[in-house]
């Protein structure tokens, strides 16, 4: 199932389901944004002129969209008017240093989705492994050397006599 429960289900400790707001209709794609999603954050910060794409948030997954009304996406159903409550919140898998991005910027910044991929699971899971190895990558960065290589000094005794 691809329901936010069936998520929940799923979640072992190596990542948490974090929500952040919307504050219109632009910022979560129009409302178009559907469980399994894959998406982009760009971020605005109070005093910037320019938004920004944290690579730490650049391949996320939805769990699900909610209305101000606590609805989730795929329990929404139509109004009597024909329309449909538009989300206020989206939920995202994250690692802990994800959540910890996100609930700064819920509270220091605008944060605006960008719709990335819809479909195949094996393809949404290949975008998700490369956001992956970007905090595998960081964590065990390799030194490296001058470009003249370490300097090497002689140990005494080391030559030999033949």
């Amino acid at each position: 199932g691809n329901t936010a429960e069936d998520v929940f289900a799923t979640l072992d400790g190596s990542k948490v389901a974090i929500s952040f707001t919307v504050n219109n209709l632009s910022s979560a794609v129009s409302g178009k944004l559907r469980n399994g999603d894959i998406i982009t954050i760009f971020v605005l910060e109070q005093d910037a002129d320019k938004a920004i794409q944290p690579a730490a948030l650049t391949y996320m997954q939805v769990v699900t969209t909610t209305t101000a009304d606590g609805i989730d996406q795929d329990s929404i159903v139509e109004n009597e008017d024909g329309s449909y409550s538009l989300p206020s919140t989206v939920t995202v898998l994250a690692n802990a240093e994800q959540a910890k991005l996100l609930a700064t910027y819920e509270e220091n910044a605008t944060i605006h989705v960008a719709f990335v991929y819809r479909g195949d699971k094996k393809v949404a899971d290949q975008f998700l492994a490369v956001q992956d190895a970007y905090f595998i990558k960081d964590e065990v960065e390799p030194e490296i050397p001058d470009e003249e290589g370490p300097e090497v000094i002689p140990l005494e005794g080391d030559e030999t006599d033949g």
